[in-house]
């Protein structure tokens, strides 16, 4: 008889494979590696924030507004280890979410490991996990923290304890990454109208100015360079991927842009292939609910917040995606990660 420990680790053994080989020769590449390198080095060096670089860029500011979380967090490890290994720290965060997970399975499950290893086959096979994480990128830390943020959450619906665990989670993505910020707040709104109580988006939207004050009003520039990127790309959003020749109102005979355009069925299409699971196991769970009510996660509630964590997150992907306002706000399908942690919890329950 094979034991649960021993399949556990093939599992583990399963999802590094998985991340590792689609990637490996591109390992030490990427244009946002060379980003949070050269920050990270400023940042050990100096050891304060805000980061300021050398004049390397010739149409930003010294001063760098991006959220600096990532960079603190790789400035803080070894010199050496992050020259030569830094294709791994997305992984290495990856799998940290992935063990998060386990625990919060184990304990509403109460040891059922059955549950457990199908969940960690639905996350180690999402595809979007290993899409986005080819390169060194904040998302890994800031999905992370989402996770961390959504089950703190949840806690504190039911035990206000939990409360200084979900604020904590939140201040950090709030100084990590702005597509995980602008979903939290979509989050925090939707929940608190969904479970009729004010705790989400008290912690989503009271924690903004409690940062601008930890921060002594470091992060109002953190949230103007945000602010800056959405509207530079709401007003030229049309040009992205356009040709810089024959797309140019300068040197182009039509004077307009004339580069592919994204078509629905196609981004249907990837949306589908980033989480094909939210497409198959949420519809059977919607189906099953009845029966669930009276199951784990507290007579169904846990069920009820997973599946509202997984429909907030297709949503509002769907919204970013084709709907003109909001598609500055990120690239609709890259919200499609933030569903493998409540659609792995879910599948114990097809």
């Amino acid at each position: 008889m094979i034991s649960a420990n021993f399949i556990f680790c093939l599992e583990i053994i399963l999802f590094f494979f998985i991340r590792f080989l689609p990637v490996w020769r591109v390992r030490h590449q990427g244009c946002d590696a060379y980003y949070f390198l050269l920050t990270a080095e400023i940042f050990r060096k100096r050891r304060r924030l805000p980061i300021v670089l050398p004049p390397y860029y010739l149409a930003d500011i010294e001063e760098q507004w991006y959220p600096p979380g990532f960079s603190v967090f790789l400035g803080l490890l070894p010199k050496r280890f992050l020259k030569r290994y830094h294709w791994l720290i997305n992984h290495v965060l990856d799998f940290a979410n992935f063990l998060l997970m386990d625990v919060f399975l184990i304990c509403g499950f109460r040891g059922d490991f059955k549950a457990v290893l199908l969940a960690n086959l639905i996350y180690i096979f999402t595809p979007t996990l290993t899409l986005e994480y080819r390169g060194l990128t904040a998302r890994s830390l800031g999905n992370l923290l989402f996770t961390l943020f959504m089950l703190a959450l949840w806690g504190t619906m039911h035990d206000v304890r939990w409360l200084p665990v979900a604020l904590l989670a939140w201040l950090l993505i709030l100084f990590t990454h702005k597509m995980t910020m602008q979903l939290g707040l979509v989050m925090g709104i939707v929940l608190s109208i969904a479970f009729k109580t004010w705790v989400p988006v008290a912690v989503t939207f009271g924690g903004i100015p409690l940062a601008v004050l930890v921060s002594k009003g470091y992060y109002w520039k953190i949230l103007k360079g945000h602010w800056d990127i959405v509207s530079f790309w709401h007003k030229n959003l049309p040009w992205l991927g356009a040709h810089q020749v024959y797309d140019s109102p300068l040197y182009s005979s039509k004077g307009e842009i004339v580069s592919e355009r994204s078509d629905l069925r196609r981004l249907l299409l990837r949306a589908v292939l980033h989480n094909p699971f939210m497409f198959t196991v949420v519809p059977f769970v919607l189906l099953s609910f009845d029966d669930l009510v009276h199951g784990a996660f507290g007579n169904g509630y846990g069920i009820m917040f997973l599946l509202w964590w997984t429909i907030v997150v297709g949503i509002w992907a769907f919204l970013t995606t084709f709907v003109p306002g909001l598609k500055s706000l990120g690239e609709g399908y890259k919200y499609i990660k933030y569903s493998a942690i409540p659609v792995a919890l879910l599948s114990p329950f097809c």
